[in-house]
């Protein structure tokens, strides 16, 4: 079972920035994904940071997004302990889907939310659905 949390940015009245962190139940690996949105409100780039600590890695990932569609532009890999290059060539990642459209979110109904009405509650969080519930 995978843990989300999501948080979304505002800048002007509109949404800039969703920030998404995914981990296993176990606390073994963490995603953080943090993707910035265009003046239209389009999906434009996802910087990823993916952390396994089982085998001490720590993987940066860029994406760009373009007409709904998500490319990886480049992949470093370090030692979580050191920051070095790692010594092993462990190349296994969780599998956690990378978002090219808003609707894909699994909380895509708080994507549409007008700034005025987080604004005037502070907050608003919505439980979403675990991926065992949703099948």
């Amino acid at each position: 079972m995978e843990i989300t949390v999501a948080t979304m940015d505002f800048s002007n009245g509109h949404l800039t920035s969703i920030d998404v962190t995914t981990q296993d139940e176990a606390g073994d690996w963490m995603v953080f994904d943090h993707y910035t949105l265009g003046n239209a409100g389009d999906l434009k780039e996802l910087q990823r940071r993916v952390n396994i600590l089982p085998g001490d890695r720590s993987v940066s990932e860029t994406y760009l997004i373009s007409d709904q569609k998500a490319k990886l532009q480049n992949r470093t890999t370090t030692s979580l302990s050191t920051g070095e290059k790692p010594t092993s060539s462990e190349e296994w990642l969780p599998e956690v889907f990378v978002v090219a459209r808003l609707k894909d979110f699994p909380f895509r109904a708080q994507t549409t939310v007008k700034y005025s009405d987080v604004a005037s509650k502070g907050r608003i969080c919505v439980p979403a659905q675990s991926s065992a519930t949703r099948r």
